[in-house]
């Protein structure tokens, strides 16, 4: 059985309702039975809130999860009197906890530290919410998971010692009448939980959010190997979905990082351990001669497109003042470019470029990111954009 505790001050419950007790009737037989149920999957033992509209006004009734039903220490009843076509709203919440504030607003927080099962579950806020009159047999529940949940899959014959993400708020302001989130709090660095771990020993890593807007960075850390994953620009978080980044990290032998987080959205699940393995290491950077997008890592590079691949063109654009390099395959409808705002490229030197994509996998559509002169030599420049795991050979115009 797990055991849960996390910051839960409140449930939905009418503005206007104040000064009545947790279960007004129970003990009083009136009507027919409450009976609740759930097809969520809990295990027996878990424990939820529930909570019943004026005119049964119930709040906060604690039950306990068993074979498919929510059972409270005391049996509820309908009102006596109560038409059988009467509806009324439900509500219940799940992991219990016994402090709750009438008001509309509440607060919550997931764990900071959820590397053990408790405090992971404990920062699982699920709810769901229902109508039943007394015609019907039972009332049941269909939790959905609030908040939002990152899962990363991370590989090395060392002890994996620790896996944490920095850039989120933990906490939100909660209105439950409106489903109104208002993240809160300073951005703190949060430690993962190890959900996972497959035949090959790789490790699935995840981490329950709060819905927001962050810029991502994660470290994972195994004997003297470490890696660094970050996301170039804000991701947004939305409530009930799982985020997962598609690839495996060989924290032994892979030496991209910082990696680019390639996020994919999803339905909340279990780890499944389906990603893509790690890019083969390929060429040296100032091997590639060839003008094009390489994918890049500590110094090693991967072609992705390149103007001399079949059906690939190549085009230089500038003017005094910018270098623009464009690779194109009309065929598959793959195109990308780079613009740097520059009127001569410098070896060494840093820029903000532009770029854009049309169906190249991995990479975003527009982004503006800063990019490194790791060599320039006559009119051909090797560029490396770290953050974003790239490099690109261009043409330039001096």
């Amino acid at each position: 059985m797990r055991k849960y505790s996390f910051i839960l001050s409140s449930i939905l419950l009418l503005a206007s309702a104040t000064g009545c007790n947790t279960e007004i009737s129970i003990g009083t037989k009136n009507g027919p039975e409450l009976i609740f149920t759930t097809d969520t999957p809990f295990e027996d033992g878990m424990q939820a809130g529930i909570f019943i509209d004026r005119p049964m006004l119930y709040r906060n009734v604690k039950s306990s999860y068993s074979a498919g039903k929510l059972l409270t220490e005391n049996k509820l009843y309908w009102l006596k009197e109560m038409p059988q076509d009467t509806v009324l709203n439900f509500r219940a919440y799940s992991p219990y906890n016994t402090a709750f504030n009438v008001a509309g607003v509440v607060p919550f927080s997931v764990a900071i530290d959820q590397s053990t099962d408790e405090d992971f579950a404990a920062s699982d806020l699920m709810m769901a919410k229902t109508e039943a009159s007394p015609a019907d047999k039972s009332i049941n529940f269909n939790f959905e998971h609030k908040l939002s949940k990152l899962t990363i899959y991370l590989k090395s014959e060392e002890q994996i010692e620790e896996v944490t993400l920095s850039g989120v708020m933990p906490s939100v302001y909660l209105n439950f009448e409106r489903d109104l989130f208002r993240p809160s709090g300073d951005r703190l660095e949060l430690k993962g939980h190890l959900s996972g771990k497959d035949k090959d020993g790789v490790s699935a890593y995840e981490f329950i959010l709060i819905p927001q807007s962050a810029s991502l960075q994660l470290s994972a850390k195994a004997g003297s190997h470490s890696c660094t994953v970050v996301s170039t620009a804000s991701v947004d978080l939305e409530g009930g979905m799982q985020y997962t980044h598609e690839r495996l990290i060989d924290l032994d032998a892979d030496r991209r990082s910082p990696y680019p987080f390639s996020l994919l959205p999803g339905d909340w699940e279990e780890p499944s351990f389906s990603y893509e393995e790690p890019l083969p290491e390929g060429l040296e950077l100032l091997s590639a001669t060839q003008p094009g997008i390489y994918s890049y890592g500590n110094g090693m590079v991967k072609e992705i497109l390149l103007s001399d691949d079949p059906g690939c063109q190549g085009a230089l654009l500038y003017s005094n003042k910018l270098n623009a390099y464009r690779v194109m395959n009309p065929s598959q409808g793959q195109y990308f470019s780079i613009s740097i705002p520059s009127g001569a490229l410098k070896q060494g030197s840093t820029y903000t470029a532009t770029l854009n994509s049309l169906s190249i996998k991995g990479i975003p559509e527009s982004l503006s990111s800063t990019v490194k002169v790791e060599k320039k030599e006559g009119k051909t420049a090797w560029i490396v954009d770290e953050s974003n795991g790239l490099a690109y050979v261009i043409s330039t115009n001096k």
